[in-house]
């Protein structure tokens, strides 16, 4: 028996129509270079500070970039520059000839990936959108200023300092207290001390005297330094209390606004 078979006229070509090969070439060319502009995009964050890969899990529920961890940032102005480190389990910040390293508190992440640090006192620090724009707000300023990414820093340690230094510069510590309220406080450390842990009671004793200075009425004659589970500050009689927690970097110290408000509130 004879096969039949079936003629499918195609359809005709009208002007301007592209054969579907062609059609399919453009589809994958496209794809192509959609691709590579992502690869540019995501290698233009990074230079930039803003790492997309492996977001922590705060900010995975959010689709928002991971920041970077640790990096030196400024105003368009170049006025203001600071190093922030996000590297800890504590947001750290420096301020360009401010010594101290302020411990920063972020609130949970809000609408939109937008996430807020808070000083000590509550004051809002930084303002980081999901895409690792950063607003800085100091001096009460409510506008703020936006900052950009300068360039790479290492994290915010506090050196280890070897004992014969630690010793010595503890003791320009208490001359230093003299210098700027007028008279004498004696500090006591513990007697052994590992020297991975100098450096952060001899930083909480500088945050000390600039607690001191800043309540210069207060009769305080003794500062205490102990280690111990948590940082804290207490007040008694003549004596500043200071706890120092050296496992947890500069986040094991008070800082200097905690201590003012620990002596002011003394009974």
């Amino acid at each position: 028996m004879a096969s039949l078979s079936f003629y499918a006229p195609k359809a005709p070509r009208t002007k301007g129509s592209v054969p579907r090969t062609m059609n399919t070439d453009h589809r994958e060319r496209d794809h192509r270079d959609r691709a590579r502009w992502r690869r540019i995009a995501g290698l233009a964050f990074a230079v930039a500070g803003v790492s997309l890969a492996a977001p922590t899990p705060a900010y995975a529920q959010t689709g928002a970039a991971q920041p970077a961890p640790s990096g030196a940032f400024e105003t368009p102005d170049g006025q203001l520059r600071f190093v922030l480190d996000r590297s800890g389990p504590a947001a750290l910040i420096r301020f360009e000839g401010d010594p101290e390293v302020y411990v920063l508190r972020p609130d949970p992440i809000g609408a939109g990936g937008q996430q807020i640090y808070r000083t000590a006192d509550g004051s809002v620090q930084l303002r980081v959108t999901r895409w690792g724009e950063i607003t800085v707000f100091v001096r009460n300023d409510r506008m703020g200023a936006a900052a950009s990414f300068a360039d790479q820093a290492p994290p915010l340690r506090p050196a280890s300092i070897p004992a014969p230094r630690f010793r010595t510069e503890l003791a320009e510590t208490q001359e230093m207290v003299v210098r700027r309220v007028g008279r004498s406080v004696s500090f006591d450390a513990p007697p052994q001390v590992a020297a991975s842990d100098t450096g952060l009671i001899l930083d909480a004793a500088r945050r000390a005297v600039d607690g001191i200075a800043a309540a210069p009425q207060a009769p305080i004659r003794r500062v205490t330094i102990r280690t111990g589970p948590a940082p804290d500050v207490a007040v008694e009689s003549d004596a500043l209390i200071i706890t120092v927690a050296p496992h947890l970097g500069y986040a094991g110290r008070p800082s200097s606004q905690q201590i003012q408000a620990a002596i002011q509130d003394r009974p």
